[in-house]
């Protein structure tokens, strides 16, 4: 990767494939890689302005939707257009699903190899984004092709932001989070 690697946090409840991964960002170019193990500390990451969350989704942890879900809230997360890669051993169909039904951008099977690693976060850092703004679901436009046109193949109301409305969008977004931060530690102080 370029100098301008991505910034990456690493999320993993145990830490074991952190340990794994975090290696391989460093040698890609991305010195400016977190790892946080609690949701709270991962949405505190959101703050400071991270573009890929990797989430380590382990066997016997159920609340990897619920999570993603509160990533890409739109009134109360700090940064819902972030990047969201899902590893995993066991993506079957249903988690697979359930997981880009709640706005995951890739999922990367484990075991890995560091290419593998590498493809995604260059996939994820990358590409143009459409998001989509629907009353049920808020995240990136996974769809690749599809016979119908666009405003057919959607129920009710629905916005897309992409290029420069996405950015100016994702740069309101933080820096109303941020602004709420400051004041809220002026009041703590």
């Amino acid at each position: 990767m370029s100098a301008q690697a991505p910034s990456v946090v690493v999320f993993d409840r145990e830490g074991h494939l952190a340990s794994l991964q975090r290696p391989v960002l460093r040698a890609m170019g991305a010195f400016n890689n977190g790892l946080v193990c609690t949701e709270q500390a991962l949405l505190k990451e959101l703050v400071i302005g991270r573009e890929i969350v990797l989430l380590n989704w382990s066997e016997d942890w159920d609340g990897l939707v619920e999570l993603v879900k509160t990533i890409r809230h739109r009134k109360t997360s700090p940064d819902p257009f972030v990047g969201i890669i899902i590893a995993s051993q066991t993506l079957n169909h249903s988690k697979s699903r359930a997981a880009v039904e709640a706005g995951a951008s890739s999922l990367l099977a484990i075991p890995f190899s560091a290419g593998h690693i590498m493809t995604h976060i260059r996939h994820v850092a990358t590409k143009r984004w459409r998001f989509i703004d629907a009353p049920n679901y808020f995240g990136p436009d996974r769809r690749v092709h599809s016979e119908l046109p666009q405003e057919e193949r959607r129920k009710g109301q629905c916005r897309i932001l992409e290029g420069d409305e996405l950015v100016a969008e994702r740069q309101r977004m933080r820096e109303t989070t941020l602004a709420a931060l400051e004041i809220k530690v002026a009041h703590a102080g």
